[in-house]
This record gives structure tokens, C-alpha cells and sequence, in this order.
């Protein structure tokens, strides 16, 4: 698991908060695949060859509720937004290829957008535990996954 591209630590995302992502998500990726299929450390015949990325580690705005749809809280929430108080998603993005060893001919290409804990306003920092359900929700879904479908 890499960071592409390389990540930098931010007032928002400390180092130690992008370590332990992706030590986290490379850990339990692997468990995952390895739940579905044997892994080799050396290509061989009928062996996958599996590249995985983290793209994005944020936060984003998070949308309007129905309760801010009324004209005077939909103001509110607007001026919220543009002052950096609005309660964020935090979100990470991860992309992984899965391609044929032996021909490098790519078989499968993922890009998905997880779905963290809320975090409080545009100042307040992300953390691990912020960002852990959503890379939970992802690794259940990579066991999951049936290419055949």
C-alpha cells in the first residue's frame, strides 16, 4: 500500500495519522485477499499481481439536512459552510489494480471513496479513528467482492 501521490502531513492529517492508515489498510487488505486466494511473494502461473493506492485522505462539507431546506436555516447553513463551521465527512479515497501476473494485462480496477466519522468543522484534525469505519466498510467489501457478477 503506497500513497500516490506521496502524502504530506498537514495542520489537519499528522504523519502519524497517514502511517497509520495505511499500515492499517495494507494489514488488513491482505488478510482479506488472502481469505479468498493464497499469497505468493513470487509471481508464478495463474498468480495475480495487485497494486493499491490511497489517492486522498480529507474532508468535505457535509450536505444539507432536510431541517436546513426552510429559507432561514438554509442562510445558517450557508454561512457555516463559507466560515469552515460546518460539520464535515472525512473521506478517504483508494484505488487498487489487479492484473495477471505473467501478461500484466489488467483484469480488475477499483477506485472507491470511503466514508468515514463527522468531524467537527474545517479546523478540527482528522484522525485514524475518524477514518476507521469507513476503511472497515472498504475491507468488508473487498472479501465480498465477486468478479464473476
Amino acid at each position: 500500500m503506497v500513497y500516490y501521490p506521496a502524502a504530506r502531513p498537514t495542520q489537519r492529517i499528522s504523519q502519524q495519522t497517514l502511517d497509520e492508515v495505511r499500515n492499517y489498510i495494507d494489514i488488513q487488505l491482505k488478510g482479506a485477499i488472502a481469505t479468498r486466494k493464497p499469497l505468493v511473494a513470487q509471481k508464478g502461473p495463474r498468480s495475480l499481481s495487485v497494486r493499491s493506492a490511497i489517492t486522498a485522505v480529507t474532508a468535505e462539507n457535509k450536505g444539507m439536512q432536510f431541517y436546513e431546506m426552510v429559507p432561514i436555516a438554509a442562510v445558517v447553513a450557508g454561512t457555516m459552510a463559507a466560515s469552515g463551521y460546518r460539520i464535515q465527512n472525512s473521506e478517504l479515497f483508494l484505488e487498487v489494480e489487479i492484473s495477471d501476473a505473467r501478461t500484466g494485462k489488467p483484469l480488475i480496477k477499483v477506485v472507491r471513496k470511503a466514508f468515514g466519522k463527522t468531524v467537527t468543522n474545517s479546523n478540527a484534525p482528522i484522525t485514524f479513528a475518524d477514518l476507521k469505519p469507513g476503511l472497515d466498510t472498504m475491507i468488508r467489501d473487498a472479501v465480498a467482492f465477486d468478479a464473476r457478477q
